[in-house]
Order: C-alpha cells, then structure tokens, then sequence
C-alpha cells in the first residue's frame, strides 16, 4: 500500500496477527502511530505525517526493521524504548523533531544500521553505542551532539561502512583510532569544529586503498529482501554542493568529507594513497602547505574541494591528469603561477580559481601570464643598423664633413699661400686654361717662369 495517496487515520491492526511486513510508506497519514501486532518484523511508515510518540514500537521484541523517516514526530524518546527490540537490525529516525538525549539503556545492540539524522538529538555519544559491534551505517548528521569525537568508535565498531557526524557541535582533534576503520568507504565530519590535524594513518582505510570491484556481489547494504521486493540502505551526502541520496548505488560511494572545521597543518601525502576516493571535500579549514604532488594517484576522483584554505604553492600538473574530474574547487587560497592548460583544468568556470592572486592563465581570461602576453614585434637587425645609420647620417657624419672639409680646403690654400710659385702658376692656368703643374715639379726645376 505504499505509494499512494492514503490519507488519514490508520486502524487499530494488533489483531492482524499473520501480517509481518506493514509498508506504509510515502503517503498522506496524519495521526499516531497505531497499534501494531507483535509478531509484526518489518515496519515502514516512513514519508507520512505521524505525530505524537512512538511507544506502540518499543516493545515489538520481533521487529527487525524500522523506518518511520520524514515524518512529524517531535518528541522524546523513553531512555528505555529499545531495551527489549533484541532483533532489531535497521533503525531510520531522520528527518523528524526528535528531542532530548540518544537513548542509553540498550545492553545489547545488534543493528546494523542506524540512521538518526536531521532531528534534535543533543548531549554527548551515547555510550551505548560501543555495544553496536556490528553496525555497518551510523548517521547521527545534522543534530546538536556535543563533545569529543569517542576514541573507542574506531576499536569498537570494525565493520563501520558509513559514518556521518556532520553538523553537529563537536570538537577536539580526529582520533586515530578511526583509522581502525578498514571498511569505511563514507566519512563525513563536515560542519563541526574539529581541530587539529588530519592523521597520517589514513592510508589505513583499507577499501579506500583500493579501486572497487564492480562485479563485487556485496550485499551488506541490503535491508530487506523476498521473493517480490528488495530494500537496501542509504545514505545521504553532500555531493557537488548538493544533498544526494545513495540507495543501489551506495557500496561503489567513496567519500571523506571534513569541510568546515578547523583542521590546520598540511594534507598528508598519505592522503594520495586512498586510490579508491571519488569524492574529496577539505574545503573551509586552515590547512597550509602545497597542494600534493602525487594528488595524480587519484584516478578516480570525481569531485575535489580544496576551497577558503591556506595553501600556496602552484597547481601541481598530476592535478590535470584526473580525467574523471567532474567537479574542482581551488578558490579563495594562495595559489600561484599557471593554471595547468592543454588539458580539462580549463574547462572549469573561473570561479574554480578566483581568490588566488597569484593564479594566470585561462580560463582567468581577464589575468594573462605575463609570458602569454603579446609581445611587441622585434626591431630586424637590419632596422637597427639602419637606425644607427641614420643617427650617424644626423650627427656624427655632417660633424666629419665639416671637420674634412675645413682640413682639405686649408690643406690646399695652406699650400698655395706658403709657395709662390704655386700661386703663379695658377693664375696662369686660370687664365689661359692650361692644365694644373703639381707644385712639386715646378719646385724641383727652381727657376723662374717666362714673362708672359
């Protein structure tokens, strides 16, 4: 009956002693929960509008699955309500007004998944969530949680696939021991106040160390399964700037998200090694430092957030070398020198760059390199001889004209006004118009020309 348009009150079904699965989900009932046989396993009422409490579910000591998601509920939960749900293996409580503390009571906890996000949980980690040993999704994301980030999360809970804690009001550093975590493929601790800086042991995250299997017939994400009807698990994630829900899809997810903290330091090369990262979210911290040269290892990243940092440094080149790159953010750091061109990295909006003063080149169409800049066209060797010429020509040449012609013209009258002889002769020669006598030949025969 799901999916329909159902509204109103929901009977009284606690006599329905043979139904064992109720699905409810994605309609339009209003009231509170009802009655509920005993025998009852799987419930979901999830995207309704119940209201009121949820005691009628507390002691359903056969209930395997539970989902009363995206409803209306605002209240507190007895601290003892799950004490006697021994079976229960999926718990979905998002997107209500739940109150008041995470209940603590449980002494044996064999979920596997819990979902808790979105409400108005506060208070510390319950520690009765040590006693969960077998959880595979915790998502306590989007509530008022406060205090430390438990150590013994990392050494208690070793099949933990997914782990979401953001925005919540934690603080302190990052423990190490989450690098216990060797299944985890979804880490969100965004929106938080973490401090410190990001452990070196993350290359400990043994399925991010790897490229996934496609033909993995991993099953550890399904809920509910028969012969009709399949469920599987979920997560919500913050992907490219926006909520993405992951159902089928969710055991090819890689993510690690601490955006929004105040981590500080550099990023581990370690960090490098998480061959099987799609999506790499840092952005909004104070971490220093170059970009990491072997960023290139990360083949398959998808999407990388790098944004409102500290880094310095240039671009490094294997960074153009991710072909999957769908999505970049480098803005609002110290970055420098070239944007990688000839590849991809062009192809992003400058937005992706702006905030780096140092950064040039396309596509910061309005900041050229300076070597991109056109160049004015070199002056032909020949033109400068030709300069040089003509500003001998100007100058220097008419200077030496001058300077020639002074020496010739004294040379000659010089000549002429200190012998005699050459004086008459050419006067005679101008007269007469006979040719010129060197002065020499007419000094060599020293005797005196006839009267004329």
């Amino acid at each position: 009956m799901s999916h329909n348009q159902i509204h109103g009150v929901l009977p009284d079904l606690s006599s329905k002693i043979h139904l064992f699965v109720i699905d409810l989900s994605s309609n339009e009932f209003n009231s509170s929960p009802p009655l509920l046989p005993q025998n009852v396993e799987d419930i979901f009422l999830s995207r309704n509008k119940f209201s009121g409490t949820i005691t009628n579910f507390c002691n359903i000591r056969n209930l395997w699955n539970l989902d009363l998601s995206d409803n209306w509920f605002s209240t507190k939960i007895s601290q003892d309500c799950f004490t006697h749900l021994m079976s229960l293996r999926y718990l979905n409580l998002v997107n209500n007004n739940f109150i008041g503390e995470i209940p603590n009571s449980v002494d044996f906890c064999g979920l596997y998944s819990l979902h808790l996000r979105n409400n108005s949980f506060m208070g510390k980690f319950s520690r009765s969530l040590k006693n969960c040993s077998h959880l595979i999704i915790l998502d306590l994301g989007e509530n008022k949680l406060t205090g430390r980030i438990p150590i013994w999360l990392g050494e208690s809970i070793p099949e933990l696939g997914v782990l979401s804690l953001k925005s919540n009001k934690l603080y302190g550093v990052l423990p190490s021991s989450l690098c216990h975590l060797a299944k985890l493929q979804v880490l969100d601790i965004s929106g938080n106040n973490i401090s410190g800086t990001i452990p070196k042991c993350v290359k400990n995250f043994t399925l991010l160390s790897s490229k996934p299997n496609y033909d993995s017939q991993d099953n550890r994400f399904l809920i509910y399964g028969n012969r009709t009807r399949i469920f599987y698990d979920n997560a919500h994630v913050m992907w490219k700037g926006k909520i993405a829900e992951y159902v089928n899809a969710l055991k090819l997810l890689t993510l690690i998200d601490l955006s929004g903290n105040s981590l500080t330091g550099e990023i581990p090369v370690e960090v490098t090694s998480l061959v099987g990262l799609f999506g790499l979210n840092l952005s909004r911290n104070n971490l220093v430092g170059t970009i990491p040269r072997d960023i290139g290892r990360l083949e398959l990243l998808n999407f990388l957030d790098l944004s409102k940092n500290n880094f310095v440094g240039s671009i490094p080149f294997t960074l153009s070398q991710l072909s999957h790159l769908g999505m970049l953010n480098l803005s609002f750091n110290n970055l420098l020198g070239r944007i990688p061109w000839d590849t991809h990295m062009q192809t992003f909006d400058a937005s992706t760059y702006m905030g780096n003063p140092g950064l040039c080149g396309p596509p910061l169409v309005l900041k050229p390199c300076i070597e991109d800049e056109m160049p004015k066209k070199p002056k032909s060797t020949n033109n400068v001889d030709e300069g040089h010429e003509n500003k001998f020509i100007n100058g220097e040449f008419y200077i030496s004209m001058a300077l020639g012609f002074i020496v010739a013209f004294w040379g000659v009258s010089g000549t002429l006004f200190l012998n005699k002889w050459c004086w008459i002769i050419v006067l005679k020669m101008f007269f007469q118009g006979r040719r010129l006598v060197l002065c020499e030949h007419i000094s060599e025969q020293k005797s005196y020309p006839k009267a004329f």
